[in-house]
């Protein structure tokens, strides 16, 4: 039902109709917001369990490298092994290496060329304050009756946390779970720019040696299956993951 409203300046009488409720919305909107901050506000958020209050799982936080490259950080997982952590991965591949020198992944992931690669040059790229507030994360895994581990501020995410029970049986580690990032399976396809200046996808290592090979550790490909293909000396690509 309509209305006379006066207009306090002229005078003047018009209509006032209400709105018509939309009783059968077709579509959703939904918003997206860009918010500063720093790696030190985003550790006291977790530290304190209100992590949430700041971001989600599959939300992405860009930063720059100490080279001037500008890179996108994924939320891959909430408490993934304890309370109050949070596990991150890079949006898409770094760069391309081999997991080893020699065709071998005798000592697993713990041993390899590729932990000492993360873990010096990689780590050494990163943003003071991400740095800083890195908690290292043990990588224990059991492979041939041995058992082999490393306590590291950056590593690959793993066969299980990316594939979850489908792959269960080929884990060479213990106590893991799938991340939320992974489930979604258009987030296992990675990319990385060309020297065209083009991105195109690849490739990329997970850290789980292949049980019962010399020589072989799992791959994800270009289309985010998981391979059994990946021989240690070729190059593939390197997602690195961490934890606050």
């Amino acid at each position: 039902m309509s209305s006379l409203i006066k207009c306090p300046h002229c005078n003047k009488e018009f209509n006032n109709e209400p709105l018509e409720e939309v009783l059968n919305p077709t579509v959703n909107i939904i918003k997206h917001s860009t918010e500063r901050s720093s790696w030190h506000d985003i550790a006291d958020m977790i530290h304190a369990g209100e992590y949430y209050r700041m971001f989600d799982v599959g939300d992405s936080i860009s930063c720059t490298l100490e080279d001037g490259k500008r890179i996108d950080i994924d939320v891959a997982a909430v408490n993934p092994f304890g309370d109050n952590q949070v596990a991150f991965c890079f949006h898409d591949c770094l760069d391309d290496a081999s997991m080893n020198r020699t065709n071998t992944n005798r000592g697993g992931f713990c041993e390899s060329k590729m932990q000492d690669y993360l873990n010096d040059d990689i780590f050494n790229l990163l943003p003071d304050d991400l740095k800083e507030v890195i908690t290292a994360r043990k990588i224990v895994q059991t492979i041939g009756g041995t058992e082999f581990s490393a306590e590291c501020k950056l590593w690959l995410p793993s066969l299980y946390e990316v594939y979850g029970e489908v792959y269960a049986r080929h884990s060479c580690e213990s106590n893991e779970k799938q991340f939320e990032l992974f489930k979604n399976p258009r987030n296992r396809v990675k990319f990385r720019r060309g020297a065209s200046g083009e991105d195109y996808s690849l490739h990329w290592w997970l850290r789980s040696p292949i049980v019962g090979t010399s020589t072989y550790f799992w791959n994800v490909n270009s289309n985010g299956y998981c391979i059994y293909s990946g021989g240690a000396s070729n190059a593939g690509g390197v997602c690195p993951c961490f934890l606050i």
